[in-house]
């Protein structure tokens, strides 16, 4: 009896450094191999072409972006060095993992709950927004996105792909070969390509906004302000319905549009001061 329990005690315990050590890990993807042959790869240009070609490539700008955010997005990017396998998943917080100050991540502003805020990793949804827009221009099957609160600037709407740690972006590779994913990003621009097998169609993303949300007016009074001058406080920016459209084309020619999406971005409200600060003087004094 007392064996058994020594051996039940034994498999607990080995039982529960395994799970520990699959909570507390740093993420890591089993197919982001740090030293998979490119195709631009110049040691291995002749092997590499005969067997990939370029599926597809996406590009978004941050020129305009902080110093912080512009390393994390650089930072994320770095990750994206990655082959997969056919039907073999893809997961973006897998792969980047935590977006943490021990990571190297830096605060930058973030979307929350329809809000621009601080948080640690402002500006990898770009970069999970690209890879999103590459991948469905590859022909990859999208198992998981999901949109932002808010509408974002770099891409039309419908086509972003919101992440956190709540919030993955996944997809497979349903091609019959291999794929290789590969990101960089400069001090302004971000492009992913992905390279895999030839493809026998072009597709084309397209995004119709089907309805304009206004934005509201919010007059809040301020007492350190002369009574009836007014300053506006956040500009306001409409909300807005839109879908999300794959055109497909062959030899030249459309034969067919995928309705893939249909979202819903919140507005944002236009907030107005208004000074109530009595303009009242002193009765000058009689002589």
């Amino acid at each position: 009896m007392k064996k058994v329990a020594f051996i039940f005690s034994v498999i607990f315990a080995v039982a529960l450094i395994l799970f520990s050590f699959s909570f507390y890990a740093e993420p890591v993807f089993a197919y982001n191999f740090q030293n998979v042959p490119l195709v631009h790869d110049t040691d291995n240009e002749k092997n590499t072409q005969s067997d990939f070609v370029l599926r597809a490539k996406f590009s978004t700008k941050f020129a305009t972006s902080s110093p912080n955010r512009k390393h994390n997005i650089k930072l994320a990017a770095s990750k994206l060095n990655v082959k997969l396998f056919p039907d073999e998943i893809f997961s973006f917080n897998k792969t980047v993992g935590a977006r943490s100050l021990e990571r190297g991540f830096l605060p930058a502003h973030i979307i929350l709950d329809g809000e621009f805020v601080d948080g640690v990793g402002g500006g990898v949804c770009q970069v999970s927004t690209t890879l999103y827009n590459c991948a469905l221009l590859a022909d990859l099957e999208i198992l998981f996105v999901r949109r932002h609160s808010l509408a974002v600037s770099y891409v039309p709407s419908s086509f972003d792909a919101m992440v956190s740690s709540g919030s993955d972006f996944v997809f497979t590779n349903s091609t019959a070969s291999p794929i290789i994913i590969k990101a960089i990003a400069t001090d302004d621009e971000l492009t992913i390509y992905i390279y895999g097998d030839i493809m026998t169609r072009k597709l084309v993303a397209r995004s119709v906004v089907t309805k304009t949300l206004p934005y509201v007016v919010e007059e809040i009074e301020d007492n350190t302000m002369p009574e009836g001058e007014k300053q506006t406080i956040s500009r306001g920016k409409n909300g807005l319905r839109s879908v999300g459209y794959i055109d497909i084309y062959e030899n030249g020619n459309l034969i067919g549009s995928q309705l893939i999406r249909k979202d819903i971005y919140k507005s944002q409200k236009r907030i107005v001061a208004i000074g109530t600060k009595s303009l009242d003087t002193e009765p000058q004094a009689v002589n």
